[in-house]
């Protein structure tokens, strides 16, 4: 299957979860955040949430201040 990540193309094997996906990808920053079809999906559940042929990933870092 094939989604977009940071709007690149990437070729998964079908049932890959969010963190098959991240484990691909260069490593990831602390307080990485994920977005999948605009929606965050919070970092416990990336082992069992599943991606679909034509999924749209945004990862980002998230920063705090004051």
């Amino acid at each position: 299957m094939e989604i977009m990540v940071n709007d690149n193309a990437y070729q998964l094997p079908e049932n890959s979860s969010i963190a098959t996906l991240l484990e691909q990808l260069p490593p990831q920053k602390p307080n990485t955040v994920v977005a999948l079809n605009h929606r965050v999906v919070c970092s416990k559940r990336w082992k069992e949430r599943q991606l679909h042929d034509g999924d749209r990933i945004i990862t980002f870092q998230m920063l705090g201040g004051g």
